[in-house]
């Protein structure tokens, strides 16, 4: 169940050629819980460690891989084998310089971090992270700027799994000195370091000159944490902010006005917002519950009413703007009738004997109005839902 799968931002115009110098400000809703890449598992962390950090690879604009800290690869005949040639000259921002055995440590650390499906399909990889070998076999250096990296088997979307934030290579002696603080002092190869962070209430980081690509046109970015949607866009409207969301039920007052319509700016986004289960636990693992609930909810009453039609109903779970998205997919009928034969169906009639279910969601006012009309929707067909917020570290 996908309520929206676009983005609705206001931006201030650029202009006409980047000017050097100056501050981006924007806003999050809540303070990154991490800025360290081996523990990140949010977006809100991400946005800001993407700046401090660099990866062997990056993404473009067009979602094709191109080289960051690594310059070249080889990939071998039977696409198991990777090699990564690094840039000469990169530095962290404590000043010494990248070595290949950066990279080992980095992912040696990050595998047993919060995301090791980024490297677990590297031969060894999986021993590794059960504690079973003291390093991962698969990576190997080979002098100062080459790392080979061998998989268990070929695994096509490979070289974006090393563009991922989780992949970011950081400095062994910083994060030896630091310990569980380097969440909070992190020292990367970006072209932004960290300059300040007032936790909740602002982030700034300052640009970084000698950055492998040189030093950025950006003086500074600031991260104000602002939690209400109201007052990010009140701050918007005064000329406190460069860019800011719509708030929730605004979308259409926002095209309309004069002063911000011009701002008003929409696209699709990576991601998709969705009602997930644990299917290892009943009543989830079994399917006809869940199918149940898929055509007890009609996305398209968040995308008309709290969203205004502002963004899309959902096709499938991937969104338009990644690749694999099947325009001929459809999602299930929103059928509350079927819905309730598969709860009988199940041994559920009416939801009778089904216990109350937990819906996990964060603070946002937006997903707290889709979990009230979730909520609405299911008691429908006889599901209690119970509802419980989530600050968004503990989400």
């Amino acid at each position: 169940m996908v309520p929206g799968l676009l983005g609705a931002l206001l931006v201030l115009p650029a202009p006409a050629a980047p000017q050097p110098g100056g501050a981006f400000r924007l806003a999050f809703g809540t303070d990154p819980p991490t800025l360290d890449p081996a523990q990140a598992s949010d977006t809100t962390s991400s946005t800001v460690i993407r700046q401090i950090f660099d990866a062997l690879l990056e993404l473009d604009e067009r979602l094709e891989v191109r080289g960051a800290l690594a310059e070249r690869w080889t990939v071998s005949a039977d696409q198991r084998v990777y090699t990564f040639h690094l840039r000469a000259g990169v530095r962290f921002q404590n000043g010494r310089g990248l070595g290949a055995t950066d990279v080992k440590y980095s992912f040696e650390r990050a595998a047993r971090g919060k995301r090791p499906w980024v490297f677990e399909k590297i031969a060894g990889a999986r021993d590794f992270i059960r504690g079973r070998s003291p390093e991962i076999a698969g990576i190997r250096t080979g002098g100062e700027r080459s790392v080979e990296i061998t998989l268990e088997r070929p695994f096509a979307p490979f070289l974006y799994l090393m563009a991922y934030d989780a992949a970011s290579v950081v400095p062994r002696e910083e994060v030896a000195r630091r310990g569980a603080t380097f969440a909070s002092h992190p020292v990367g190869t970006g072209a932004f370091r960290l300059a300040e962070w007032r936790h909740d209430d602002e982030l700034v980081l300052e640009r970084f000159p000698e950055h492998f690509r040189g030093a950025p046109l950006l003086n500074r970015i600031v991260f104000r944490i602002i939690p209400a949607e109201i007052t990010r866009f009140n701050e918007y409207r005064t000329g406190n902010l460069d860019v800011t969301d719509i708030p929730t039920g605004y979308c259409r007052r926002v095209q309309r006005d004069p002063r911000t319509g011009p701002d008003v700016a929409i696209w699709p986004t990576l991601g998709t917002s969705a009602v997930r289960f644990n299917v290892e636990r009943p009543p989830f693992d079994d399917r006809r519950i869940r199918l149940a609930i898929a055509h007890a909810v009609d996305p398209r009453v968040a995308v008309r009413g709290l969203l205004e039609d502002c963004v899309s109903p959902p096709r499938g779970i991937l969104p338009p703007a990644l690749p694999g998205f099947n325009e001929r997919v459809r999602p299930l009928a929103f059928d509350p009738a079927l819905a309730r034969q598969l709860l009988a169906s199940a041994g559920f009639p009416g939801g009778q004997g089904l216990p109350r279910v937990a819906y996990y969601y964060n603070t946002t006012e937006l997903n707290q109005r889709i979990a009230e009309l979730i909520q609405a929707e299911l008691r429908e067909i006889g599901i209690r839902l119970e509802l419980r917020r989530l600050d968004w570290a503990a989400h």
